[in-house]
Parts: C-alpha cells; structure tokens; sequence
C-alpha cells in the first residue's frame, strides 16, 4: 500500500485557513451578569422566605393533631422540613426567575440606549430605571398611584447609579493624572493608585 504524497493529501493546517469566515457576536457582560446576580439574589430570598411560609403554613395546618409518640414526633419534623425545603424551592425558583428578568430587561435597556445614541451614554442607567420601573408596573398591573411610584423610585435608583459612576469616573482620571505628574502634591498612593 502506498501513501498519498504531500501535494494530494491536505494538510492539517489547511483547516486552519485564515480565510474562513468566522461569525462573532459581541455581548456585553453585563448581560450576563445583571441577570445573575438578579437570578442568585431571587433565589436567595425566595428560599428564606418559602421555607419560612411553608414551616408557618405546616404548623397551623397540623396544630390539632400533635403527635404523642417520639416516633410521631419524629415524622411530624421530618414531614415539616420536607415541606419547608419544597416551599423554599418553589419560591426560590419562581422569585429567581422574577428578579433575573427584572436584571434582563435593566441590562437590555442600557445596552439599547448605548447603541441607540452616544449622547444619552451619561444617563443610560437612570434611563434603565425609568424603562425597568415602567415594564414592572404594567406587568404587575400596579394602579397609577404605585406605578407613580415605582416608576420614580426606579429613576432616583437609576439616577443614583449614574452619579456613582460619574464619580467613579472621575476619581480614576484624577489617579491617572496624578500618576502623570509625577506626585505634585497628593501622591497617586493616597488617591487610590498602586504604589
């Protein structure tokens, strides 16, 4: 049997073409991670409090049938966390999936608004507030009179968000100026810099 020379066989670097069309899709992290943390945080809480509400719920429910034995009592506890593990699941589930799409749409909102127009790019998280605030009163179906107030809570945390990374911004051009000039001063040591 005779092997192919080199000028018939491909190579293995010809797979590997330069050429190939390669298809990328750039999403910004915080799409990734406002919705994560949403989904973590939800969870969170809604374990605590269903498993909280589940234990209460099995307690009244089971109030006038007391077990009278050290094996009933046994199962009676064994039966309540069961069901406080069952509840905290369930509402740790459903406020997970609340609260990440809550993160969903305030990232998605940010994102749309850098894309839509540079000169909103200093007020895009109090315009997220304002938008996420607004999808939450309809969804909920909230009344005028606490949607009003949804919505104005969700721009004073939006707009504290710019604020803060305003400030944020401005305090690391002041570090690099610092560290620029050399110590004129205040050194970029006691501003904040690495040393």
């Amino acid at each position: 049997m005779t092997t192919p020379t080199d000028e018939t066989s491909p190579s293995l670097e010809e797979g590997n073409n330069n050429n190939a069309i390669r298809i990328n899709v750039n999403v910004n992290q915080r799409l990734f991670i406002l919705p994560a943390f949403g989904a973590f945080t939800g969870l969170s809480l809604g374990l605590l409090r269903g498993s909280r509400d589940a234990k209460l719920q099995f307690l009244a429910e089971n109030v006038h049938k007391q077990p009278r034995t050290v094996r009933g009592w046994y199962f009676y506890n064994k039966t309540k966390n069961y069901r406080m593990m069952l509840g905290g699941l369930r509402t740790g589930g459903r406020d997970a999936v609340k609260i990440g799409a809550l993160g969903f749409v305030w990232a998605g909102i940010e994102e749309a608004v850098l894309h839509t127009s540079s000169e909103l790019e200093p007020g895009k998280e109090f315009i997220a507030g304002l938008g996420t605030a607004t999808a939450f009163s309809v969804v909920t179906r909230l009344g005028a009179k606490a949607g009003r107030r949804a919505v104005i809570l969700g721009g004073a945390i939006g707009g504290m968000m710019s604020l803060l990374r305003i400030a944020q911004n401005r305090l690391e051009e002041s570090v690099k100026k610092a560290k620029k000039e050399g110590g004129g001063g205040r050194g970029a040591e006691e501003i904040g810099g690495a040393p």
